[in-house]
């Protein structure tokens, strides 16, 4: 079943009520009611785009793919892809762990990939 995974957004960006931040992003109280409990059915292609946008990511980073228990060719499926083994990123608790001297290091590659955009 593809289904539509904002979770490891939200978690890679610390951001901690997903719904008001996304109402605050423009979308609905629904939409954004749905995505922080991870209910959404559906979705438009306008909002796929104000979310790709939002999270500068593309469509494939948004869905994901959950086979069916009797998938058993899931590996090969064109599918495949979209099988999220790590849903979220825990960026912020990586960087706390760390000591501040290699948390300086990190604010400098941070910076330069950010150049890189």
């Amino acid at each position: 079943m593809l289904k539509i995974n904002l979770r490891r957004f939200f978690a890679g960006r610390a951001i901690t009520n997903p719904g008001v931040y996304l109402q605050k992003q423009g979308f609905s109280r629904r939409f954004a009611a749905d995505a922080a409990a991870g209910t959404m059915k559906k979705i438009s292609f306008a909002d796929l785009e104000q979310l790709c946008r939002l999270f500068e990511c593309t469509p494939h980073d948004v869905l994901e793919w959950v086979p069916s228990a009797n998938e058993s060719n899931a590996a090969s499926s064109p599918l495949a892809p979209l099988i999220r083994t790590d849903t979220s990123v825990d960026l912020l608790g990586l960087l706390n762990s760390l000591p501040y001297n290699k948390l300086e290091e990190m604010q400098k590659l941070i910076a330069e990939k950010a150049k890189q955009r």
